[in-house]
């Protein structure tokens, strides 16, 4: 099945180079390294040759953020290069502006290709490697088991849409889940899929993004801090249709409040302009704020066009509201990450539809910390309550969050130090 895999991307080749250009004509793709996806890379890691190489790889700004903490570490205590690879642009500009000037490389992942894998993998020659999330792919992982190498999956997430894709190749897919060394799941769903294709050495810490990791940018705090005044809540990383959702609680807390600010954070800054225009026809003063700006007057709703800012706002809000959980039609794909809010006290709201987080939200309602909401009237009525009460139950939550990060850290550092020694 391997080779059959093999000449299929070998035939398709010709085409994704093609397609990378495609993409790089229309800015997705990095103007002057697009060419570390498709083309035979000649550069050498400017390294320690006495340090290991540790590769980890995680496609997009969620996965890789996830493990900051752990490489922060790593960098601080023990002597190890670190190769990191992502496949966008956004997570490409997080590592490097994370860690400038450190012992810390960032490459685009080349395709599955089997003659770029081969170059890649005699160039930077790692000592360990770790997939994060749902990164498996045939090619690398048949060649990583050629030579050895050491991998593990941290964080596995297997949905049941792609279990169901896997369990039509059942065989082709225990023998690539037979590479890696061990896994830490994210979640019981995908340690029960993984053992339906006979993986070995599953470990279930948690999910590593209740790992604390609070980059402080002082000069948003400085410019929010304003917001302390108010009785502030946030709508975060909400779709097309959840501002009108949004806009009915903000109307209705504001008859019953006189100093309410609704922040709404769209996980699509492209919506920024259809979510003022709601805003507008309902005559609220209203703010789209950016990054490095100071909240002007006393807008009745900001709409923040920047990504990395929700923690910034999350710092001053008694609830916020979950977005991609209150749409029918995404309902096999729904809900964002509720951690980041949960971790710093915020009480949690969220519609029915949560398929990608059902465990954390099940963790998160168990510690009263989370709940389900019907519609604006709902959320309304719970959040006036959380209004009332005055954060009394922050300090319980945010002890509660911070225990189990710490929790899955130390596990999640020994358990990187047991694929370094291998």
């Amino acid at each position: 099945m391997i080779r059959i895999y093999n000449y299929i991307t070998l035939i398709l080749y010709p085409f994704l180079i093609i397609l990378i250009y495609f993409r790089k004509f229309f800015n997705k793709e990095d103007p002057k390294r697009f060419g570390e996806k498709i083309f035979l890379n000649n550069t050498d890691l400017k390294k320690n040759k006495k340090k290991n190489t540790l590769w980890v790889h995680g496609a997009s700004v969620g996965e890789i953020r996830t493990f900051f903490p752990v490489i922060n570490y790593f960098l601080k205590k023990k002597n190890v290069n670190f190769l990191i690879t992502t496949s966008t642009l956004s997570s490409a500009r997080l590592v490097e502006k994370e860690f400038k000037s450190r012992n810390v490389v960032h490459k685009f992942l080349p395709l599955d290709i089997n003659f770029l894998i081969k170059n890649f993998l005699k160039k930077w020659k790692p000592k360990g490697i770790i997939f994060l999330d749902s990164e498996i792919w045939p090619n690398y992982l048949s060649n990583i088991r050629s030579k050895r190498i050491p991998i593990a999956l941290f964080n596995a997430r297997i949905t049941k849409k792609s279990f169901r894709r896997w369990k039509i190749v059942k065989n082709f897919a225990v023998d690539i889940f037979s590479v890696f060394d061990f896994f830490l799941v994210a979640n019981k769903e995908t340690k029960y899929f993984l053992r339906d294709f006979k993986a070995k050495k599953i470990k279930d810490f948690g999910n590593l993004k209740f790992i604390p990791y609070d980059k402080k940018d002082k000069n948003n705090q400085k410019h929010l801090k304003s917001l302390e005044k108010y009785n502030v809540w946030c709508a975060a990383s909400i779709h097309p249709g959840e501002e009108v959702l949004s806009i009915n609680t903000h109307l209705m807390l504001k008859k019953n409040f006189n100093n309410v600010i609704t922040v709404l954070i769209p996980r699509h800054l492209d919506n920024i302009q259809n979510i003022n225009k709601v805003c507008y026809s309902h005559n609220l003063k209203t703010q789209i704020w950016i990054k490095g700006e100071k909240i002007i007057g006393k807008p009745e709703v900001i709409i923040v066009n920047s990504f990395g800012a929700m923690n910034d706002f999350f710092k001053y809000c008694k609830s916020v509201f979950i977005g991609k959980s209150t749409i029918e039609k995404l309902k096999n794909d729904s809900g964002q990450n509720p951690i980041e809010a949960a971790r710093l006290g915020c009480r949690i709201y969220h519609g029915e539809y949560i398929s990608n987080f059902k465990d954390i939200y099940s963790i998160l309602k168990g510690k009263n910390i989370s709940s389900q909401i019907k519609n604006s009237e709902d959320l309304f009525r719970n959040i006036k309550i959380d209004f009332k009460l005055r954060n009394k139950l922050n300090k319980k939550r945010v002890l509660f969050m911070n225990k189990m990060g710490n929790q899955i850290f130390k596990k999640t550092i020994y358990s990187t130090k047991k694929l370094l020694i291998k």
